[in-house]
């Protein structure tokens, strides 16, 4: 097993300080058994009957845009309700996902088909968005943690039609539809808002 690192333990705690509850952190493997990520689950949080996942480390990997590293390393970050163990596995699959690619995760970045492998998961819901960390906002901002700049992103589950409503009208307006609607987007079995 290995051993947390300074900068790991680091980022546990801002996230825990943040998410408050009594977290709890488990080491999730990829299916090759090479890479790992860390997440922290608190059940509870930020409300009642929902729990939020949290990746430790994966600031750590470089992010590539127009063939150069981008400065600013994430952390992602989600919620859903009830005690869902699958969504700490896709937040580790979307992860993995940016380990082995370099993929550049930045505000309305959409991962496809990342909730398609579990059945039974969802209806309606396909694709992660993230965006900014609205439910932890004061606490979750741009820091520097071991000379490496960091954030979070909030993983937010949306459907395909979502997705191409997304892509249409852009972020703004699909933010302001989640609210116009008032989505509950830890919810894996709502329903499409558009």
């Amino acid at each position: 097993m290995t051993t947390p690192t300074f900068e790991n333990k680091q980022v546990a705690r801002i996230i825990s300080a943040a998410v408050g509850g009594a977290p709890r952190i488990h080491r999730y493997w990829d299916s090759s058994n090479e890479l790992y990520v860390d997440l922290l689950t608190s059940q509870d949080q930020p409300n009642p009957g929902t729990t939020t996942f949290c990746t430790i480390g994966l600031f750590k990997y470089p992010m590539e845009t127009e063939g150069k590293e981008f400065p600013v390393g994430i952390e992602m970050i989600g919620v859903c309700e009830g005690t869902e163990p699958r969504f700490a596995n896709i937040l580790a699959d979307a992860a993995f996902y940016l380990m082995r690619t370099q993929w550049f995760c930045a505000p309305g970045s959409v991962l496809l088909n990342v909730l398609d492998p579990y059945e039974n998961l969802s209806a309606t819901l396909k694709h992660l968005l993230f965006l900014p960390p609205s439910l932890w906002s004061e606490h979750l901002h741009v820091m520097t943690i071991a000379g490496r700049k960091l954030t979070w992103l909030q993983a937010v589950p949306i459907s395909e039609s979502e997705r191409v409503f997304l892509k249409r009208e852009g972020i703004e307006a699909f933010v302001d539809r989640l609210e116009e609607e008032q989505v509950d987007i830890g919810d894996l079995a709502r329903s499409s808002c558009v």
